[in-house]
């Protein structure tokens, strides 16, 4: 690697031999690059900077801690090495990869209801873990007070923002936001925090995989299916959000939240 004499020592040892590649995957201000080696073996290394709260840094400190959490409960990579850079304060994070492809338009082939069904039905998955067990609280005040600390620290970024919100200011829509709490109590599961198609891996049978779970963690289901739903609708059809949700479950979920859910979103 050409830039070993860079790294942390321990980071260099590991990947030594290994030939690196950027890899097409979204990161929240951080890198993400493939590494292989002859031998066969590959592993991803996520690499960020501490730019700011729920995101960079601290949000691969927190996927190294769900990923740990998950293991057994869900097909997830395993953390190889998570460690903090002394000289810069960033954070390295490298795991293991799974198999499959990512859900995304794309990789759709032959019959995209099965592939609907195969989401609906992964991402129930995620929300069947038990929710006693699980030590991770992202429920709607810890998510609404991060949005504003966001929104304090200039995080929040309008060019960023979906057509139908453009017009607004970050503090016009965080006004907006607050005015459109759901009422009542929520609708707690756990959440995979981000599921987007390229966060969920499928073969043959279904989802086979989980990735990008830094967000994971008790909260309103409505989270997980408007991040879900707004994907879809992007990667898809609006019109597949029909199958999307009757392989999903018996539940009606509540458009309202769902809209909401996309509005909070923004700050992330």
């Amino acid at each position: 690697m050409s830039d070993a004499s860079r790294l942390p020592a321990e980071l260099a040892a590991l990947l030594a031999g290994g030939s690196v590649e950027p890899a097409p995957l979204a990161g929240h201000r951080s890198t993400v690059r493939r590494v292989h080696w002859p031998d066969g073996r590959v592993r991803y290394w996520k690499h960020a900077p501490r730019s700011g709260p729920g995101e960079g840094a601290e949000l691969l400190d927190a996927e190294a801690q769900r990923l740990r959490w998950l293991q057994g409960h869900l097909p997830v990579p395993e953390v190889v090495a998570h460690l903090t850079d002394p000289d810069d304060g960033s954070v390295h994070l490298v795991t293991t990869g799974l198999p499959g492809r990512p859900a995304t338009a794309a990789h759709l082939a032959g019959d995209v209801l099965a592939h609907l069904a195969a989401i609906g039905r992964g991402l129930r998955r995620v929300h069947e873990l038990p929710i006693d067990s699980c030590p991770f609280r992202t429920g709607l005040d810890e998510r609404l007070a991060l949005a504003a600390e966001r929104l304090e620290l200039g995080l929040v970024d309008p060019a960023t923002f979906e057509p139908a919100y453009a017009r607004y200011t970050p503090e016009r829509l965080y006004e907006l936001l607050a005015a459109a709490r759901p009422d009542g109590e929520e609708d707690l599961v756990v959440v995979h925090g981000d599921p987007s198609l390229p966060n969920l891996l499928l073969d043959t049978a279904g989802v086979c995989g989980y990735v990008d779970l830094g967000r994971c963690g008790v909260a309103d289901r409505h989270l997980d299916l408007a991040i879900c739903a707004r994907s879809i609708a992007r990667n898809i059809d609006r019109e597949a959000l029909g199958p999307f949700l009757a392989a999903y479950g018996p539940e009606t979920p509540s458009l309202a939240r769902i809209d909401f859910y996309v509005l909070l979103d923004e700050f992330f």
